[in-house]
This record gives structure tokens, sequence and C-alpha cells, in this order.
């Protein structure tokens, strides 16, 4: 594949520059290669279209033929050789060496440094994965490469972000894309260096839903109050399951509180009802494995709906801000109402983590419940690891001025 770098493609009737950007990882970082390509394409919907760019990935799954050469390396170097845009990934796994350097992304790193400093790449960008990974997965020696290979990002004078999740990594990859693109084709527009290419056609839109596509692609007032209410809905639907989540933690909480001042009484022999005593902790018993299949199903979907949430107000927020004649003052008001719920976020964290520890603290090794104990207390940990990076990205949205 050749580069066609800097190209002029043609959607339709209207013409657009191309920004191509390079997607450098590991073989592992397969979910944020996935993300990255999704994201160039919603940006090419919510604004490209009507500021007459479009941002294309380059993959060397996708974009690099089978062909022999010295090293394999050199077969996705020669055939990715021109791009506006480097956006390198990493995680816990820092690859194999290619001959020429420690791992593939090393070398198309270092590659991409030195036509930075020549001036055909315009932006270099880095993301570094925070995610925690299980203990039986950790290769101490790959953490200590990837390690001194962030030092070496770092002194090429990379400013590199981190993220825990993939929502940190939306955003943050989102708005550096977004804002490469405008940056490079306000150069290209100084300079006069648009270069007519072949035409590029544009996706058929869903014939259902035409009209709402072709309004979408073109208008930004449209584009921005569809996303906007997505985000709403989505925003409100994750707030739901919250509720049910706190009114089960009190439920369940009061049912644990009666079976053991219950046990207390028999055990005083306050009371002598022994079958009362086995039938209210067999409740709680129940509340507890009805809380915890409740919680095991609904903690994905609430990632999900989350996620889905950040991802579409920071589009709006970035179509607002690309787009002079619009207000801000909706999706800033739709946000900061989201960051008003992190109270809330952390007092249900606290309740729930509360009662998961009461309740593993009832029972001793050895007893035959301390199973189910332990399994609500490690789901309540991942709901509170849940709400910990959702406040995270609230506060990521506004930091980076996006309301």
């Amino acid at each position: 594949m050749e580069g066609v770098s800097g190209a002029v493609g043609v959607i339709g009737m209207t013409t657009v520059e191309l920004v191509q950007v390079f997607v450098s990882s590991p073989g592992d970082m397969r979910e944020e290669r996935n993300l990255v390509t999704e994201i160039c394409s919603q940006i090419n919907r919510d604004i490209g279209f009507s500021h007459g760019f479009r941002l294309e990935p380059l993959l060397w799954e996708e974009d690099v033929n089978s062909d022999v050469s010295d090293r394999s390396q050199q077969v996705i170097n020669k055939q990715i050789s021109s791009y506006d845009i480097y956006l390198g990934i990493m995680g816990s796994y820092f690859g194999r060496s290619t001959g020429a350097y420690a791992s593939g992304t090393e070398e198309e790193f270092r590659i991409a440094i030195g036509m930075h400093d020549a001036g055909s790449v315009k932006s270099v960008q880095f993301y570094f994965s925070d995610t925690l990974v299980a203990p039986s997965e950790i290769d101490v020696g790959e953490l200590e490469k990837v390690r001194n290979f962030k030092n070496i990002v770092g002194s090429s004078g990379v400013f590199y972000k981190s993220y825990k999740d993939l929502t940190q990594f939306s955003i943050a990859c989102r708005r550096g894309l977004t804002r490469a693109c405008h940056s490079i084709i306000e150069e290209r527009k100084a300079k006069g260096e648009e270069k007519p290419t072949s035409r590029i056609s544009r996706q058929r839109p869903y014939e259902n839903l035409r009209h709402l596509k072709g309004a979408f692609d073109a208008d930004p007032f449209v584009s921005s109050h569809v996303l906007t209410v997505e985000a709403v809905k989505d925003f409100e639907e994750f707030t739901k399951f919250l509720t049910d989540v706190g009114k089960r933690v009190s439920e369940l909480t009061r049912s644990f509180e009666k079976a053991t001042k219950e046990i207390e009484r028999y055990n005083s022999g306050k009371s002598q009802n022994h079958n009362r005593v086995l039938k209210i902790i067999d409740k709680a018993l129940s509340t507890m494995e009805d809380f915890i299949h409740f919680f095991s199903h609904s903690i994905p979907p609430m990632d999900s709906l989350f996620t889905s949430a950040m991802s579409s107000f920071q589009r709006v927020s970035l179509i607002i801000h690309s787009t002079s004649d619009m207000e801000k003052d909706g999706i800033s008001a739709s946000i900061h109402a989201a960051k008003r719920t992190i109270e809330d976020f952390n007092s249900l964290k606290v309740a729930s983590l509360d009662a998961s520890a009461q309740i593993l603290d009832a029972f001793s090794e050895g007893d035959r419940l301390i199973g189910s104990a332990r399994t609500f207390r490690a789901i309540t940990l991942d709901f509170a690891d849940l709400l910990d990076r959702a406040i995270e990205s609230i506060n990521q949205l506004e930091d980076e001025k996006l309301a």
C-alpha cells in the first residue's frame, strides 16, 4: 500500500482533506485498536464532513499485504510509509524484537519521531494503559520493558497519556485526534498544500434513515442534538441501575441486621424459637444470593451504558467547539448535571463496600456460607472500581474543558 497522506478525497460532491493516522501497538491491544477505528468513523460523521476532512486509520492487520523482506517489520515499514498522525498504544506487553529494535512498536515509534523531525508527520501521540492486570498474568520482565519505553517516549518530547479503562482512552484519543486534524487542515490551507487524488466513495446511508443520516452528516445542529439525546438517555439508564443497586443494598443490609439481632437474642436465651432464627437467616441468605445474581449481570451493561454516554457527551462537545455559531450552554449543563452525581456515586460505593465488609465479618473461616460472603465482597469491589472509573471520566471531561 502506497501512502497517500495529505491527499484530498471526494465524498459525493464535496471535496475533503484526507488525514491518515497510523495505529501502532503490540498485538495485545486489539480492543484499543478497534476503538480507534470506531473513533475515526465518529469524528468523520460528527465534524469531518462539515469541516472538510476525513480521518483514515492505518492498521497493519488491514492495510499491509503479504510480502517478503529481510525482516518482517520492514514489510510494515515499507507499506505504511506515509501518514499524518502517529498514534501509539501500549499496555503491560512490550512486544517482540524485530532484529533492529526491541519491539515492532518501538521501531515504528522511532521512525515516526524521525518523520516528525523532518516535518512529514505532524503529530505523535502515545497512550499507555494502566488497566489492572491479574497477578497470574503479570510478566515482570515485560513490565520493566514498558517502563523503560515510557522514559524513551517522554525523553523524545512526546507528552504521553495514561488511561485506566476504555472510556478514559476514548476521551483522550478522540480529543487528541480532533485537535490534530484541525491543526493539520489549517496548516495545509495556510501553505496551499492540497493535493487532489482518486475519489473516495461515501458509505451509503441506511435506507430507512437516509434523511436523518444525511442531516446528521451535514448539519452540526442535528448531529449535536441526536448525540445529546443519546447521551442523556444512556446516562439516565445508568443512574436507574444505580438507584436499583442502592435499594438492594439497603434491603440486604436490613435483612442481615435483622438476622444478626435474632441470632444474638437466641444465643442470649431471650428467644427459644429455633425455627424462627433459621427462617430469618435463610431469608437474608436468599436476599444476598439474589443480589449477587443481579450484580453480576448488571455491572457489564452499566459499564457499557456509561461508556456510551461519556462518548456521546464528548462527541457533542467537540462538534459544538468546532462550530463557532453554536451555543455551548446545553452540553455544559448536561455535563455539569452528570458531575453533580459524583457525590451520590461515592455514597453508594461506601454503602456497598460497608455492607459486603459487614457480611464477610459475620462469617468465620470454614463456615459453609463463607463462599457466598466472599463472592458478594468481590462483586462489590468490582462495582466500586466501576464507580471510581466513572468519577474519573466525568472529571476528565471537565478537566479537558470540554464542557
